[in-house]
C-alpha cells in the first residue's frame, strides 16, 4: 500500500508541475513519467485517471492556491460573458474614431463554456440515410450459407478467385 501511495504522491507532483510542460495537468504523461508498470497508452490514461479521482481534495486545493478555485472561474467567466473590444476606425492611415463594442467571439466561446460546464449540451445527432432520405442500400452480399456445405463452397470460391486475382 505505501509503495502505492509513494507514486501517487509522484504522480500529483508530476501533475501539478507548472515546470514541465510535458506533465501539467496531463494524466497520461505524469502517470508515465511516474514509472508505473505498463507503457500501454489506455492503461496509462486509466491510471492517470484513477489518481485524479484519488487525489481530487489535493488537487482542488492546489487550483484554490494558485486562484483557479471554482468561485475564481465561475467570476472569471461571468466577465468574459460580458466582454468588450475596442475597434479602429482609418482613414488614409489615421485613426479617425474608436467604439467600444461587444466582443462577441470571446462572449459566444463563454456561454460556450458554462452550458458545458453545466452540462446542458445535448450530444449532436448525425444520421446517415441512403438516397432521398431512405434506408442505406446494402449490396453485394452474398448471401447468408444455410448449411456447412454451402459455406464451405462460399470460402472455396473466394480463395480461388483470390487466388486467380493475386497470380497464384
Amino acid at each position: 500500500m505505501t509503495k502505492r501511495i509513494s507514486k501517487r504522491l509522484v504522480w500529483l507532483k508530476l501533475y501539478l508541475d507548472q515546470g514541465n510542460p510535458e506533465t501539467f495537468l496531463n494524466k497520461q504523461e505524469s502517470a508515465r513519467q511516474a514509472k508505473y508498470k505498463t507503457n500501454n497508452p489506455q492503461r496509462l490514461s486509466e491510471i492517470g485517471y484513477q489518481n485524479s479521482i484519488a487525489l481530487q481534495p489535493s488537487i482542488a486545493k492546489w487550483l484554490d492556491d494558485v486562484g483557479l478555485s471554482e468561485n475564481a472561474l465561475k467570476q472569471k467567466l461571468h466577465k468574459l460573458v460580458h466582454a468588450k473590444e475596442t475597434k479602429f476606425f482609418q482613414k488614409d492611415g489615421m485613426v479617425v474614431e474608436t467604439r467600444e463594442v461587444e466582443a462577441l467571439d470571446v462572449q459566444r466561446k463563454s456561454v460556450d463554456m458554462g452550458f458545458k460546464i453545466h452540462g446542458t449540451y445535448v450530444a449532436e445527432k448525425r444520421e446517415h440515410t441512403g438516397k432521398d432520405g431512405g434506408p442505406i442500400a446494402m449490396t453485394d452480399f452474398p448471401a447468408e450459407p444455410k448449411t456447412i456445405a454451402e459455406w464451405e463452397a462460399m470460402r472455396n470460391e473466394a480463395e480461388e478467385k483470390r487466388k486467380a486475382k493475386n497470380g497464384s
